[in-house]
């Protein structure tokens, strides 16, 4: 096996001889040990990368209400507006909520909406039932979530 050292804090990785990449013990965590290994090279040649944010960096703005509440509202923004109208995913377009979510994640949207309009943080919109469910559903959003950041940070 060739020893493969990964740049500043990350983890030492083994390459078999045979060349199929990284030992993992997952597909997600070689993904994401390939991921990082890029950025932080590229980063130490002096090359800034931008890109999409992983999905552990996405998971980070989920450790807070106030950032569930905000994410269920952006997935949200992404719904068509027949689909907003009436609640339910009507275009498999890979944008929004889809049709096992549509009902609930529109139901949350529309009462952080509405807290929003009376004044309401975020952080205080949802109870706290609501907001263990939001944050369980609206984990499986972090690239739609990553490509509104992404989106957000090139109009800046």
């Amino acid at each position: 096996m060739t020893k493969f050292k990964i740049p500043k804090g990350m983890p030492t990785v083994y390459i078999p001889e045979s060349g199929f990449g990284p030992m993992c013990t997952n597909m997600h965590d070689a993904m994401e040990l390939t991921r990082q290994g890029v950025r932080a090279a590229l980063k130490e040649a002096g090359i800034e990368t931008g890109g999409l944010m992983t999905r552990d960096e996405v998971y980070k703005w989920l450790e807070t209400p106030g950032g569930v509440a905000r994410a269920v509202e952006v997935i949200y923004d992404r719904q068509e507006s027949d689909e907003k109208r009436e609640g339910e995913t009507k275009h498999r377009n890979g944008v929004g909520f889809n049709g096992t979510d549509a009902r609930f994640g529109s139901d949350l949207a529309e009462r952080i909406r509405r807290a929003r309009t009376r004044g309401v943080k975020y952080k205080n919109c949802l109870t706290s039932g609501q907001l263990i469910a939001a944050k369980k559903m609206i984990k499986k959003y972090w690239k739609q979530l990553a490509e509104e950041a992404e989106r957000k940070k090139a109009h800046a």
